[in-house]
């Protein structure tokens, strides 16, 4: 057996048993590197949507879980941009691709739900170039000297065409100081919500779809994201500047928090009735739960 071959097997004893066929190419899926590893939030929303998905009463979980009322919902994980829109960095032919990937994507008809998934991560990623090239700030510097696209911007994304300033004031009341600078720029350490934020801003304007974002994450104190939006205020930092407050939900996968039960619960209460279907609902919380026991606790 391959290397690759050993580590796709340990990713599917990873993942809920029903889940597990969500998946329909396991050699060409664009696996995390820790994907057969307990934590990884990637195999944590397969287990979740998957299951869910596969599920006969699919639409009408979804529609709970949205409050919607829709018919044939269908699932992308890993969904990155055909068209690269936002104009970012990709090279099929050397297997260079930045494109901004969404964890879940549900989608039907004229809606489509972006979902970031997270479950023991302490942050979303880090912006790149605030970690190597840029000062922090969004001002006038100099960036990518004695380059062929060296240049005067105010942020490297512009210097390289990528498009997040176009979308960003379409989406974020930003404060700007009166030479139009932020000091520091809101966006380093929620790069990654404001990416997702922006493709779907930059969907939207060139369909008839419409976006809705979400944040989910694990209900547990053993979580550093729980811990963060629930006694840090990171949700309301993550929302502060949204001209839309309701263009971003945060919202939790397992057990009852803030008397509003998590995915798996609505679930549970839509297939209360069969006896079968509870049971499957039943042991992906008690796989979940498994996977939370065995997360350190925060302070070790």
């Amino acid at each position: 057996m391959s290397v690759n071959e050993i580590f796709i097997e340990n990713i599917k004893r990873n993942i809920f048993f029903r889940a597990q066929d969500i998946i329909k190419n396991y050699s060409t899926f664009l696996w995390h590197d820790y994907a057969s590893e307990q934590n990884s939030s990637q195999v944590i929303a397969i287990d979740i949507w998957g299951c869910i998905v596969l599920s006969p009463y699919k639409d009408e979980i979804i529609n709970s879980i949205f409050n919607e009322c829709e018919e044939n919902w269908e699932i992308e994980f890993e969904f990155r941009d055909r068209d690269n829109i936002l104009n970012e960095g990709y090279n099929p032919k050397n297997l260079y691709d930045a494109r901004t990937s969404i964890d879940v994507v549900l989608y039907c008809r004229d809606k489509v739900k972006f979902i970031e998934s997270k479950f023991s991560e302490n942050y979303f990623d880090i912006c790149y170039y605030s970690k190597n090239y840029c000062n922090g700030n969004y001002e006038i510097e100099e960036y990518f000297k004695n380059q062929k696209k060296s240049g005067i911007y105010k942020c490297p994304f512009e210097g390289k065409k990528i498009r997040y300033w176009d979308f960003i004031p379409q989406i974020y009341n930003l404060p700007y100081d009166s030479n139009g600078n932020l000091m520091p720029c809101p966006f380093k350490f929620q790069y990654q919500i404001m990416r997702n934020l922006c493709l779907g801003k930059a969907i939207e304007k060139t369909s008839n779809k419409k976006i809705s974002n979400y944040l989910m994450y694990i209900n547990s104190p053993k979580c550093k994201m729980y811990d963060r939006i629930n006694n840090q205020n990171y949700g309301d930092k993550l929302s502060k500047y949204l001209i839309n407050k309701t263009r971003l939900s945060i919202s939790h996968y397992n057990g009852i928090l803030n008397n509003e039960i998590g995915v798996i619960n609505k679930a549970k209460n839509v297939v209360q009735n069969d006896s079968n279907e509870l049971k499957i609902f039943d042991d992906l919380e008690k796989w979940i739960n498994r996977k939370i026991d065995e997360l350190p606790n925060l302070q070790d």
